[in-house]
């Protein structure tokens, strides 16, 4: 029964469409760190981001998170990708919806 549940759990999960998001950015040392913080601290949980795309006014977010346009909330996927030169690291990482 545990397989079975387990099995259609993965089913729901694969026949949603969820969206994600790859940011790709060179970083200063002290942003670098900031974004590394986040991660650590919500290493499989989930927390909310914007698509700037689709916020109101464009380009904008909301700190209070009361503003839900272009809000998701989302998990990291996948591995921490950097690449660190002289003055900054260059960083990927993948974010997934979840709900």
């Amino acid at each position: 029964m545990k397989n079975l549940s387990a099995c259609l759990l993965l089913a729901a999960l694969t026949s949603t469409s969820r969206r994600s998001w790859t940011m790709g950015k060179r970083l200063t040392p002290s942003a670098l760190a900031t974004l590394r913080a986040l991660l650590d601290s919500y290493p499989v949980d989930a927390f909310y981001i914007y698509s700037m795309n689709e916020t109101s006014p464009v380009f904008t977010w909301d700190p209070t998170g009361v503003a839900t346009a272009g809000r998701y909330l989302v998990r990291a996927a996948g591995d921490w990708n950097q690449t660190t030169y002289l003055a900054r690291s260059d960083v990927q990482v993948q974010f997934i919806e979840v709900a």
